[in-house]
C-alpha cells in the first residue's frame, strides 16, 4: 500500500546517461554501504615471505630426504646433509639482515632504542627441574625422555582384567570346550506356530532388536 501512493517517494530524475550513471552509482554504494557494517571485518594474513630459491630448495631437500629414507645410501645422505646446510646458510644470512635492519631503524627519539636495550637485559627465567621417576631431569634431554614417558604412560590402554576374570574365563572356556558336557542334552523342541504368533504380538516395536539381530 505504501507504494501504491505516489507521495510516499519521488523518482530521481535523470536526463542524460551521465545522470544515470551517477545515480546508479549513488544506489550502488548506499546498497553496499548497510552489507559492508553488518559484514565481519577480513583479518589481515601476514605471510612470511619465502624466496623462490629457498622454496625449490625445501622441494629438493624433502625430496633428498624421501630418498635417503627409502635407499639408506650414505651418497644420498651426503645429498640432503648438503641441501641442509645450503638452507641453513641462507636463513641464517636472512635472519641476520633482518637484525640489521630492525637495529638500524632503532632511535632514541621515540624510545624504540630504550625498549630493545630492556628487552635484551631481560633475564630469561629458566626452566625449573622434572621429578622422573628415577631421577630428577636437569638437561633438556632428560627432561624431553621424561616428558615422553609420561605421554607414553598416559595414553596407554589400561589393563581391566584382574585374576578373576581370569579365572572365570578359563572355567566357562574349559566348558565349552568338553564335548561331554554336551552330549547327554535331549534336543531342544522347535517351538509351535502359536508360540511365535503369541511372541510376535507382545514384542514391542520400538525397541532394538540388539546387536546381531537386524529384522
Amino acid at each position: 500500500m505504501y507504494l501504491c501512493v505516489c507521495d510516499n517517494f519521488t523518482l530521481p530524475e535523470a536526463k542524460t546517461t551521465d545522470d544515470i550513471d551517477t545515480q546508479v552509482a549513488a544506489f550502488t554504494e548506499r546498497l553496499h554501504q548497510p552489507y559492508n557494517n553488518a559484514s565481519r571485518p577480513l583479518k589481515n594474513n601476514d605471510t612470511f615471505y619465502i624466496s623462490r630459491d629457498l622454496n625449490q630448495l625445501f622441494k629438493e631437500r624433502n625430496r633428498a630426504r624421501k630418498t635417503w629414507q627409502y635407499t639408506r645410501s650414505p651418497a644420498d645422505k651426503n645429498i640432503l646433509n648438503n641441501l641442509q646446510k645450503q638452507i641453513k646458510k641462507i636463513i641464517t644470512k636472512f635472519e641476520q639482515k633482518q637484525w640489521d635492519e630492525s637495529l638500524a631503524c632503532l632511535e632514541a627519539e621515540y624510545g624504540t632504542l630504550w625498549s630493545a636495550a630492556r628487552e635484551l637485559r631481560k633475564k630469561t627465567p629458566p626452566i625449573p627441574a622434572l621429578k622422573g621417576p628415577a631421577k630428577i631431569a636437569y638437561s633438556d634431554t632428560d627432561k624431553s625422555g621424561i616428558i615422553a614417558d609420561s605421554l607414553q604412560n598416559q595414553f596407554k590402554l589400561n589393563d581391566i582384567t584382574n585374576d578373576t576374570d581370569r579365572a572365570i574365563t578359563h572355567v566357562v572356556h574349559t566348558y565349552l570346550e568338553n564335548e561331554n558336557n554336551f552330549t547327554n542334552i535331549s534336543p531342544t523342541p522347535p517351538p509351535l506356530p502359536s508360540e511365535i504368533i503369541d511372541y510376535i504380538k507382545n514384542t514391542n516395536v520400538k525397541k532394538s532388536s540388539g546387536d546381531g539381530l537386524h529384522l
